[in-house]
């Protein structure tokens, strides 16, 4: 399934770092991502929850494009969907007056990102 659109309101947590991993800090994102543009909002509950389904069963490279995470100082093999994801519905008013319905994504999303991109 095509994703429209992908909105991300990233904030960022430091953790404390091990020394073995002294180079990195913990980031969590929460992500939307919505689906195609439907006609009925069971539809677009539908497609929202195969777009949850899709992205669990992710890789975190996989996971990490689907999203839209393309800063280079992510370590791609860390991005992890967080627990908690829901789907919603969004209606919208086309251009001919009618109802279409919107399937959404909502997640929270970890990964390691190097210590040098601050």
């Amino acid at each position: 399934m095509k994703i429209l659109s992908t909105l991300a309101t990233t904030s960022v947590l430091l953790i404390a770092t091990s020394a073995a991993n002294a180079d990195y800090y913990e980031a969590i994102t929460t992500e939307k991502v919505e689906t195609e543009v439907v006609d009925t909002s069971a539809e677009a509950y539908r497609a929202a929850a195969d777009k949850l389904s899709e992205l669990k069963a992710a890789s975190p490279y996989a996971l990490s494009n689907e999203i839209g995470l393309s800063n280079p100082a992510i370590k791609t093999n860390t991005v992890n969907l967080d627990e908690g994801a829901y789907v919603t519905v969004r209606p919208k008013i086309n251009a001919y007056g009618g109802l279409d319905y919107i399937g959404v994504v909502n997640t929270g999303v970890s990964y390691e990102v190097s210590e040098f991109d601050r």
